[in-house]
């Protein structure tokens, strides 16, 4: 029974591993992407992404179930070596994430600090030839690329 047990869990860390791979280069293309401006292809990425991220939640849950509270089987010899490529790429993946998140972030905040600087105050009051408008901002279109 138990190397039944080691045996799946050592295929469910196998397939894991795969999709770590998979995810790793994804993330990489997302990068390469956004340094292109290549909107389609990033769009594409992500959605592979999602595709990866779901498929992997659904093996881990398989994994929590077979393994249980029994942590000692990540390190007999046969999983042992799965088991640490996995985490290892883990923690890769992680650091690509923050990585992809800091950079949305900073994007964020200086599109939205631009936005602020050339959209009129809310508080100012703007005319035209019909009369007192709205200072809500609808949309602003940039016709340059930085």
């Amino acid at each position: 029974m138990a190397e039944n047990v080691e045996k799946e869990l050592c295929e469910i860390l196998t397939k894991q591993d795969l999709l770590l791979d998979s995810m790793l280069k994804v993330q990489s293309d997302i990068h390469q992407n956004i340094r292109e401006k290549n909107w389609v292809d990033l769009e594409n990425n992500i959605h592979q992404s999602k595709l990866i991220s779901d498929s992997f939640v659904e093996l881990d849950s398989r994994r929590d179930a077979l393994v249980e509270d029994n942590v000692e089987l990540y390190f007999t010899e046969s999983v042992l070596p799965v088991f640490t490529s996995v985490r290892s790429k883990l923690s890769k993946s992680k650091i690509e994430n923050s990585a992809l998140a800091a950079y949305v972030n900073t994007t964020k905040k200086f599109i939205q600090d631009f936005m602020d600087d050339c959209a009129d105050s809310k508080k100012a009051t703007t005319y035209s030839p019909y009369g007192m408008v709205k200072p809500d901002l609808q949309s602003v279109m940039v016709n340059t690329v930085f």
